[in-house]
């Protein structure tokens, strides 16, 4: 009021109130009456009184029964009740259930009575406390309260069943069938917890509230993990609960997806053995194993547990083949997945390389090129390319070894080697044989000729014979008289008178080891010169 924000309060008779006076003073008092409720009360001094009352009466706090004289055998209540000369504001208890803290309300608004149920089989103890409108509070404690009621059995008295296995995943719904037993049993009421595999959340779910029915079925449809609770209760109060935790009904109607196939050769060649890298999704169940097949109706599975993976690396592929892979995955609840395939391409066998040039000798004075052909096995990968095909031998060589191999599509590679001779030629002479005769007199006749001696003709049209005579009277008919050049003979003379003659052959001789070549011609040690003959040498 003295900084003005409100007028000056006044009494009835007009007088202002005053905020504080000696060991007078207004106030407001705050009482809370709950965790989100406060009252407020305000106390004013005027005219040298206050408002308000000034109550210090406590309020009055019963419970009733005060305690039990005998144990109960049925729920049981007890009667919290608050009474004041002015007002009740506010209560709370606690129970205390077999020695132990077993609930606790905290401050409330307190209206009427409160009853306070008590269900559960035990010794309990309860306090109770209030607040009237004047801050005054008060508290009290009943005795021994003890509750015995007859109890269900759920454990034998209850009974779950199903055709189908528990604890086993399926791919199908799971009928499960509930029986009571227990006569004492009027209702009961059956839940099943959910646990949903792929969002990982559970969840409970009524499937039905206090039947009366001795037994009941029950169809569970949704994929993932259901565990079954039944609450079973009697006439008088009675209650039990049992957890069917070992038998838990697991159902995946969900085929594996999103199968892929990781392929090192990306559906090429090789000689290699590789394996394949496979991969599905699976929410539920999990992979139990892979397969694969070449033809989509004979499946192989992988080995076990190696192949129950959600990514699998296969075992190698060794074999030769060129044909499709196909792979697919199976959950543990027995759903195929859809299937994918790759090209699986082997090729181990080196093709086959051979040389269509012979080794020789081959004549020929430029140089000759070898070739050779490449073959690759049936089905196998096809000839990539021969390499040294072409490659040139020069003239002359004795021995040249050329090397060819060839290179399949799959890697595989084949060679051969061979030697190669190849000679060039010159032109030679024919073969010319010169015959003479020669006798040591200067006298000159038929009967004085000598016989006619072979000799070899080292230059064409050039006869290393020397006589000083001309006369050819001696000479038989084709021979002729020889004057001048020079016979290397002994005990010629010179006046020796000498007939020649020149014989060509006919018939010619391939050049041999024997032969060498000059620049007129062949020599040979026998048959002297040969004319305009080709001579193939090295």
């Amino acid at each position: 009021m003295d900084l003005k924000y409100i007028d000056p309060v006044k009494d009835a008779n007009g007088k202002e109130c005053i905020i504080e006076s000696n060991d007078k003073k207004s106030k407001v008092m705050v009482q809370k009456v709950s965790k989100e409720e406060y009252k407020y009360t305000g106390y004013l001094y005027c005219s040298g009184k206050s408002s308000g009352t000034n109550d210090k009466v406590k309020p009055v706090v019963t419970l009733s029964p005060t305690r039990t004289t005998t144990a109960s055998k049925k729920a049981f209540t007890v009667t919290l009740k608050v009474t004041d000369n002015v007002a009740v504001l506010s209560y709370r208890y606690i129970i205390y259930k077999d020695g132990k803290e077993y609930k606790d309300t905290g401050y409330k608004n307190y209206q009427k009575p409160i009853e306070i149920k008590l269900t559960e089989n035990g010794t309990y103890r309860i306090k109770a406390y209030a607040y009237d409108t004047s801050g005054n509070n008060n508290n009290t404690e009943g005795g021994n309260y003890v509750i015995n009621i007859p109890q269900p059995n759920c454990n034998s008295g209850v009974s779950l069943t199903s055709a189908t296995t528990s604890n086993k995943w399926q791919n199908k719904n799971v009928t499960i069938t509930l029986k009571v037993t227990d006569p004492s049993i009027e209702s009961w009421t059956v839940k099943d917890r959910h646990y949903d595999n792929a969002n990982r959340s559970s969840k409970v779910n009524i499937l039905s509230k206090r039947t009366t029915a001795k037994t009941k079925s029950f169809t569970l449809t949704e994929n993932g993990e259901h565990t079954i609770t039944v609450d079973a209760y009697n006439s008088v109060g009675g209650h039990c609960s049992k957890t069917y935790s070992a038998q838990i009904y697991k159902i995946d109607k969900e085929k594996p997806f999103n199968v892929s196939i990781s392929n090192p050769t990306g559906g090429n060649w090789t000689n290699r053995n590789f394996s394949l890298t496979v991969s599905a999704k699976e929410q539920y169940s999990g992979i139990d194993r892979w397969q694969y097949s070449y033809d989509r109706n004979n499946w192989v599975n992988y080995p076990k547990p190696a192949s129950s993976k959600t990514t699998y690396v296969t075992t190698p592929f060794s074999a030769e083949r060129n044909q499709n892979a196909y792979i697919r995955a199976i959950d543990v609840a027995g759903n195929i997945s859809s299937v994918s395939s790759t090209r699986i391409r082997i090729d181990k066998t080196k093709p086959s390389v051979s040389f269509t040039t012979g080794s020789g000798p081959h004549n020929s004075n430029s140089g000759i090129r070898v070739y050779g052909r490449c073959s690759d096995n049936a089905g196998g990968s096809g000839v990539n390319r021969l390499t040294g095909n072409g490659a040139g031998v020069g003239s002359p060589t004795r021995g040249t070894s050329r090397t060819i191999g060839c290179y399949d599509n799959a890697g595989n590679y084949s060679s051969v080697s061979r030697t190669f001779r190849v000679r060039y030629y010159s032109r030679n002479y024919a073969c010319g044989v010169e015959l003479y005769y020669y006798r040591k007199s200067s006298a000159c006749g038929a009967a004085t000729c000598g016989s006619c001696k072979r000799t070899e003709a080292y230059q064409q049209q050039t006869h290393c014979i020397n006589t000083n005579g001309s006369n050819g009277n001696c000479c038989p008919p084709g021979w002729k008289p020889h004057v001048g050049g020079y016979y290397p003979g002994s005990g010629n003379g010179s006046s020796a008178r000498i007939c020649t003659r020149t014989a060509y052959r006919t018939v010619y001789y391939t050049c041999t080891s024997a032969t060498y070549c000059g620049w007129r011609g062949c020599r040979h040690s026998s048959h002297g010169i040969e004319r305009y003959r080709n001579c193939w040498h090295y």
